[in-house]
């Protein structure tokens, strides 16, 4: 949730660190947005680990935007 790759990812991106990749087929989806969420609340415990999480949908960086900006109980990702 911190940055956008638009086409690839190498270890460039993760600095050669140990990196979680999730992948969530579709933002706005029914069981996508909670595990976002729990990997969103669990990244300081990552980072002190010293590993990288990075997020992985083919959705477009517009709808990722309105995924964010849409409250969970509307079946966004962002404040509500």
């Amino acid at each position: 949730m911190v940055r956008s790759l638009r086409n690839s990812i190498s270890k460039q991106h993760t600095n050669g660190k140990p990196t979680v990749l999730f992948f969530w087929p579709m933002d706005f989806t029914f069981v996508c947005p909670s595990e976002l969420i729990a990997f969103d609340k669990r990244y300081e415990e990552f980072q002190k680990r010293g590993v990288e999480v990075v997020g992985v949908s083919f959705d477009s960086e517009f709808v990722h935007n309105a995924w964010r900006n849409t409250p969970v109980d509307q079946g966004g990702i962002g404040p509500g």
